[in-house]
């Protein structure tokens, strides 16, 4: 379901009707003129289960809105929990038993500009293994400047995830549609989400020459990150496709 009005209580009434007793995950566009506090009190006092996030522009019906809200029904929700301090690893995942013989999927959103996303991502694993499939994305602005971005009936929150797990068999459909370039290369040095060295050099030296090449244009102060979004980076997974990670920012020859 979309929804265009910027009224908390239309808004409110319109997830009820569409989610009935099921759980609301909520996709909000990052320009929507909306207060997300008084939106989670509006859900909590209206008894509407729901986890959500923002992001710079949302998908319905294969069209784009930087305004507008996304809202779908998640059905036989057997957990949620929300987690803090992603980037401080001061956290823990919530405990659930898995009962044998049934599918379970998780769908997690993460505040896609903190640190430390695949630790979070790994302690996931740890404590729920193959029980579940596994399914969600990282949430925030396209401005690159980090701000609350998750929420949930716990409140509003920055450098959080939200876990919702179903009882419920799903399959991935899709893929990144990325081809390669060029590689593999090692990242010999990094320190949290920021690579030091690739191959023993500096990262932006080996990357700037790849890209300029292929673009045939030279990069600037200002169009690295226009420039660095048709060119991410693959980690190579045995088994899988590449794990693809895009580039933000630009530090003294680091990325």
């Amino acid at each position: 379901m979309f929804i265009n009005s910027i009224d908390i209580r239309e808004i409110t009434s319109s997830i009820k009707k569409y989610i009935n007793t099921n759980t609301a995950l909520i996709s909000v566009g990052e320009h929507t003129e909306i207060n997300i506090k008084e939106l989670v009190n509006s859900l909590n006092k209206n008894g509407i289960s729901f986890i959500g996030g923002i992001f710079p522009k949302v998908i319905f019906n294969n069209a784009t809105y930087e305004k507008g809200i996304v809202v779908s029904s998640l059905y036989n929700v057997v957990h949620l929990s929300t987690i803090n301090n992603i980037s401080k690893k001061q956290y823990t995942v919530s405990p659930f038993f898995f009962e044998n013989n049934k599918n379970y999927s998780l769908i997690t959103y993460v505040d896609g500009l903190t640190s430390y996303i695949s630790n979070f991502l790994s302690k996931l694993y740890e404590n729920y293994g193959m029980k579940t499939n596994y399914f969600g994305g990282g949430a925030g602005s396209l401005s690159l400047k980090q701000a609350p971005c998750i929420f949930s009936k716990d409140g509003f929150f920055e450098d959080a995830a939200v876990v919702c797990i179903m009882e419920m068999k799903s399959s991935i459909g899709v893929k990144h549609g990325w081809k390669k370039l060029e590689g593999p290369y090692i990242v010999t040095k990094a320190k949290k989400n920021i690579i030091e060295e690739i191959n023993w050099e500096a990262p932006f030296d080996i990357y700037q020459k790849i890209v300029e090449k292929d673009t045939q244009t030279k990069f600037t102060k200002d169009n690295f990150f226009q420039m660095a979004m048709g060119y991410p980076l693959g980690i190579i997974k045995q088994g899988v496709d590449y794990i693809i990670r895009d580039l933000f920012l630009l530090a003294t020859k680091r990325l």
